[in-house]
């Protein structure tokens, strides 16, 4: 069933003018700023033109341009792999990887592709919003009205000074720029929530930017505070918006309550979102979550869909373009103004672009490709890596190790990983990054579980040794790693304490150390919060949820894990979304009850649904394993992987939406499950057993280690041990 409900421009022009709304929100994006004369440019465009286009032409010469170059030109007309991912990257991750190599580029960047400097004006647009707005409080159809925008340009900010007669008078008290005015027989409040070019200080175009809001909720919540302090909004206009954007998803929230309506414009070109997540949507975390957003806003308000161009053509008459086309119902009259100044062109723009690239970022290049390619999932580039390693200067070489170490991680590639930490010290001298490779190859040792922990233990040994040395960024990388490695080491005390022939009492003294274990991750969360370290943070959280699940803190343990999510959204990555749900899966099975292992069905089953919509398969292996042993218990140890299809088999989204939505009891430990739910199983079987043929190495990682442990490993004890006082 459709979320979103076709609307009229009638019944738009309708709802607008009745009075009964009298609290009104006009939410605008990027898109309404796009139009002459305002010719602010697209995100594709400032992404391709004013970007990667100057880095390509400015990298150094030699191995590192000739590197550069193949992966963001075309061949033959067609783009490479590398650069159409590149080019699909959302516009705050991208952006965070150029203001991690040049801040000033980034704020340079956004200046010119904003305006600024160039003598631009609002556009009918930004005249249009102003002017509905100051009409409803004119002619009392409204008592308060809202205007947001995620536009850090000052076109919106004109117009509306021009419709009010008078200048904007700021709110201070918040980095986020707000300003209220009394007019007509109401109020006007109006907030940029992403910032303005005015106040660099204020910008938010970054994920880091963006978590910062969530994981420091004060600004967004005293905004929400400070809209909802009079009337209860009931109409919400969004236009040239895509509500993308996750730490805006609360403040949203609280502005469509319950009963009320939100409508939105959309290109008659677009396909009306049926809530259901499809298969072709990119790789990040919050696209993919923007139609659960809007299923959860549909429970309690009525959505609605206007189609028309912003820009372009009209749809005719009884279609016109939203924004001026309400203007015009209306019947407010035009501006009598002089000619608008001549846009300037992309090719200018771009050759100033270029400057501010050449000045900042040519030399960091490797270090701003390596970081693109870890954000869009594209498998590490080891010629990059070394070409760039060579002529970069630490810390340069120590973000550039932890680049190229992580993607043999996303890969799955652990005894890779290993062997290249001990390549890497033999090659580069800097203290860092030998410690930064003493601590990483730690972790790859200690996934391969008890037998690789002596490794992992002496990795650790030395790397305490060259602590004295290091700066603090390195010494939170490190103690992340000993923590991990700790952990590691809990849950092999526990699978043992499952073991004939050795005391039960490892549980109680596991359980301790889990309890300690936690304290200690809750600092270095704190510290990585601090310091805006996302993925540092989001790894100790799911080092904490652990820890949570061996103390048997499982309620606590599914709150770290929800707000882990979160976190999680902002890398960007879309396989920390599919992560997410396999973390309360580990939860829900962790509890031991048939009610949740049905839950833990459900979420692996979403996990591994939203999984096979990226290109990391050790993730979907990794989940695909975790299903099915959720499904099937200690009946593990009987399937046979080995007759593996030659083929994916088809259907898997369909299983795993069917197993996301079923309803399971239990009998002896097997699932009994009506006939399209078993179906659905024996698909991700399938689908397993052809993950096993071509040698998934996560998959056969976690089945191996379920095959043969008595017991499940410690967050999955379907049959846990007896509680100990």
């Amino acid at each position: 069933m459709a979320i979103w409900q076709d609307t009229s421009f009638a019944e738009l022009c309708n709802e607008f003018s009745s009075g009964r709304h009298r609290h009104v929100v006009m939410l605008m994006g990027s898109a309404i700023s796009v139009g002459h004369p305002s010719n602010c440019l697209m995100v594709g465009q400032i992404r391709t033109n004013l970007v990667l286009e100057p880095v390509r032409d400015a990298a150094p010469p030699g191995e590192i341009q000739r590197i550069v170059g193949n992966l963001l030109r075309s061949v033959d007309g067609v783009p490479s792999r590398e650069a159409v991912a590149l080019g699909q990257l959302p516009f705050e991750q991208f952006m965070g990887c150029l203001h991690l190599v040049d801040s000033g580029a980034g704020f340079g960047i956004i200046e010119l592709g904003c305006g600024r400097g160039f003598g631009r004006c609002p556009n009918a647009n930004h005249e249009a919003v102003a002017d509905v707005a100051a009409w409803l409080l004119t002619r009392g159809r409204a008592d308060r009205v809202t205007v947001l925008t995620t536009n850090y340009d000052p076109w919106l900010d004109e117009a509306l000074a021009r419709a009010l007669g008078a200048a904007l008078a700021p709110v201070g008290g918040l980095s986020i720029p707000r300003f209220e005015n009394q007019h007509g027989n109401g109020m006007l409040r109006y907030a940029k929530l992403h910032g303005t070019l005015d106040d660099r200080s204020s910008l938010v175009f970054t994920f880091e930017q963006m978590a910062r809001l969530v994981v420091d909720a004060t600004e967004l919540s005293a905004i929400g505070a400070w809209l909802m302090d009079g009337p209860t909004p009931s109409l919400l206009l969004a236009a040239g918006y895509g509500f993308w954007d996750p730490d805006l998803r609360p403040l949203i929230r609280q502005l469509v309550p319950q009963g009320s309506i939100l409508i939105r414009n959309e290109k008659p070109s677009h396909a009306q979102d049926s809530g259901t997540p499809q298969a072709s949507i990119a790789q990040t975390g919050p696209e993919f979550l923007q139609a659960e957003f809007f299923g959860t806003l549909a429970q309690h308000a009525k959505l609605l869909e206007y189609r028309s161009p912003l820009w372009g053509s009209n749809g005719g008459p009884d279609n016109p373009s939203m924004l001026t086309g309400l203007r015009k119902a209306l019947a407010l009259p035009d501006h009598d103004d002089a000619p608008p100044p001549a846009p300037a062109s992309v090719a200018d723009l771009q050759r100033r672009a270029g400057d501010m690239i050449s000045a900042g970022v040519a030399n960091r290049a490797g270090v701003f490709l390596g970081r693109l390619l870890d954000a869009a999932c594209i498998p590490e580039r080891t010629d990059l890596f070394k070409a760039s390693a060579a002529k970069a200067t630490d810390p340069d070489r120590r973000e550039l190790v932890r680049a190229h170490l992580y993607a043999l991680s996303n890969a799955h590639r652990m005894d890779d990983a290993a062997t290249e930490c001990r390549s890497i010290r033999s090659e580069m001298a800097e203290v860092s990054v030998a410690a930064t490779t003493l601590a990483f190859e730690s972790f790859a040792l200690s996934i391969g579980g008890q037998r690789s922990l002596l490794g992992a233990a002496g990795c650790l040994r030395r790397c305490a040794a060259l602590l004295p040395q290091c700066d603090a960024d390195t010494a939170a990388y490190v103690e992340h790693y000993d923590s991990h490695f700790r952990v590691k080491f809990l849950e092999v005390l526990l699978l043992k304490a499952g073991t004939p022939g050795f005391v039960m009492g490892l549980h109680r003294i596991a359980s301790r150390k889990a309890e300690r274990m936690a304290d200690r991750l809750q600092d270095a969360i704190g510290k990585a919060r601090q310091s805006g370290d996302l993925r540092l943070m989001s790894d100790a959280m799911t080092l904490l949820v652990e820890c949570l699940i061996l103390a048997r803190r499982h309620d606590e343990a599914a709150d770290v894990a929800r707000i882990a999510r979160e976190v999680r959204l902002f890398l960007g990555r879309f396989n920390n979304a599919a992560l997410s749900d396999r973390m309360m899966g580990w939860i829900a099975l962790a509890r031991g009850d048939d009610e949740s292992r049905g839950q833990a069905v459900r979420h692996f089953a979403r996990g591994l649904w939203r999984a096979d919509s990226c290109n990391d398969v050790s993730i979907r292996g990794k989940i695909a394993a975790n299903l099915i042993r959720a499904l099937h218990g200690r009946g593990v140890a009987a399937l046979d992987l080995n007759r593996a299809p030659e083929e994916a088999p088809t259907g898997l989204a369909t299983a795993c939406h069917r197993l996301a939505e079923g309803a399971f009891s239990w009998q002896g430990g097997e699932p009994v499950m009506e006939s399209n739910l078993a179906k659905a199983a024996d698909t991700v079987l399938q689908y397993a057993a052809y993950l096993y043929g071509e040698r998934c190495s996560a998959l056969r990682s976690e089945m191996s280690r379920y095959s043969n442990l008595e017991r499940y490993p410690i967050y999955l004890p379907i049959d846990p041990p007896d509680r100990l006082d």
